[in-house]
């Protein structure tokens, strides 16, 4: 009797907010406020702005994400960053 092994295929991660806030973390990126600008140093560079995105969504993309749903995610996960930095210069309790 012959038998077949199916090897499932690896499931990709969904893109959430945690989930890419997660990633950053893991991948030692380090935020801070310019002003009212959220930057991330990662590798060595400041990225902000347009380029913010375009480099966290590079990261995801490589750490095999799905991209459904991935601009929404950073764009959230981006907010949630700098209303954290935000309101840690500002000295209030974070609630988020």
């Amino acid at each position: 009797m012959t038998y077949l092994t199916f090897k499932q295929p690896k499931q990709r991660p969904t893109a959430t907010v945690e989930n890419i806030k997660t990633l950053l973390s893991a991948k030692g990126a380090q935020f801070y406020l310019d002003r009212h600008t959220l930057v991330m140093l990662y590798e060595g560079q400041p990225y902000k702005g347009e380029r913010l995105n375009y480099q966290i969504r590079e990261i995801a993309i490589l750490e095999g994400f799905k991209i459904v749903n991935l601009t929404q995610a950073i764009k959230y996960a981006i907010e949630d960053l700098c209303n954290y930095h935000y309101q840690l210069r500002e000295g209030a309790k974070y609630e988020g």
